[in-house]
């Protein structure tokens, strides 16, 4: 049986969750996919078709474990509002079940990943393809739940009533980074925090679904590699969350050029309110924090954390510039 597993990850997880899952279907090859920090992802040829699996490494975290567990869940929330396709999850299980590893076991979707087909379009089909993926994020956009949060591994629904709310609970977290990381001064840092959580807080934002990493372009299926014009749909959802989904929007900026094209497509579906000018500002800083986080760990992109940096610093300025003005 030809397979390139990992040496931590025993053939048998996989064959047993085929069997279990797809009637009692036979393994017949494997192939690692890729995987990011904390589990592995393998397309998964079988005698009832090809699919894809996700593993979680032996002995990980619990937390991590029950990150994995999201994604059934999350996938059921998509594909029962209509708007947007994503992989059908055919089962999974927990570390405690057979076999002893976290899995996700789900459909393989069609298309290519558009990380994989972008440098073989034309200009022209990059910006159809940023368009279309404006008009995603606003698909997404339109699936609302009664609470900003997240659905747990058990596929409870847990949050706060208020964005703000949640923006303290979550967002504060990734604002500490500047402290230790970019150097920002406590007492700056505290001000920081109160003047982004009243700049975010628009009653008027509804608890939205977000990818939380649709940015990212291999989380984005195209009909390519080839004049890939198409949208297919996403994938790798057990980040999801139900936010204000102006702030997935935010995370585009680093597509340059096409910033503007995918804004103005997700725009003539929801238009932006009077708080957005500074709400952008604070969620433009969470970006810039998550691409420094991101690159400090990689020794030959330093440089690049050091411009995030830069640029996370800049915004800070900004933000605080603003209690000049009595607002917000």
């Amino acid at each position: 049986m030809e397979s390139t597993l990992k040496a931590d990850v025993e053939r048998d997880v996989i064959a047993g969750a085929v069997a279990r899952h797809l009637g009692g279907a036979a393994l017949l090859s494997c192939r690692e996919l890729g995987g990011g920090r904390c589990n592995t992802v393998y397309e998964v040829t079988t005698t009832a078709g090809t699919c894809v699996m996700k593993v979680a490494p032996e002995n990980s975290r619990i937390e991590n474990q029950q990150q994995l567990l999201k994604e059934p869940h999350l996938s059921r929330v998509v594909l029962g509002s209509g708007k947007v396709r994503v992989p059908r999850v055919f089962g999974a299980q927990g570390a405690s079940g057979a076999g002893g590893r976290a899995y996700v076991l789900m459909e393989k979707m069609p298309g290519t990943p558009l990380d994989q087909a972008w440098d073989l379009m034309s200009e022209g089909d990059h910006r159809r393809v940023a368009a279309a993926v404006g008009s995603l994020v606003a698909d997404l956009g339109d699936i609302v739940a009664p609470l900003f949060g997240w659905v747990d591994h058990r596929g409870l629904l847990q949050g706060f009533s208020t964005w703000g709310a949640f923006f303290r609970e979550r967002g504060f977290v990734r604002l500490n980074y500047l402290g230790f990381v970019a150097g920002v001064e406590p007492e700056r840092l505290l001000r920081l925090k109160g003047i982004a959580a009243r700049a975010i807080d628009d009653r008027d934002i509804r608890p939205s679904f977000i990818h939380a990493n649709l940015a990212n372009m291999s989380n984005v299926m195209v009909d390519g590699p080839l004049h890939a014009t198409r949208v297919i749909g996403v994938i790798d959802l057990e980040h999801a969350q139900f936010a204000d989904p102006d702030i997935e929007l935010a995370g585009f900026r680093h597509w340059d050029e096409y910033y503007p094209v995918v804004e103005a497509a997700y725009r003539r579906r929801r238009p932006a309110t009077a708080s957005w000018p500074r709400r952008s500002a604070v969620y433009d800083l969470l970006e810039e924090i998550r691409q420094m986080i991101a690159y400090f760990h990689l020794t030959p992109e330093k440089y690049r954390a050091s411009l995030h940096m830069n640029a996370a610093r800049a915004r800070v300025d900004e933000i605080l510039s603003w209690e000049e003005d009595g607002r917000p």
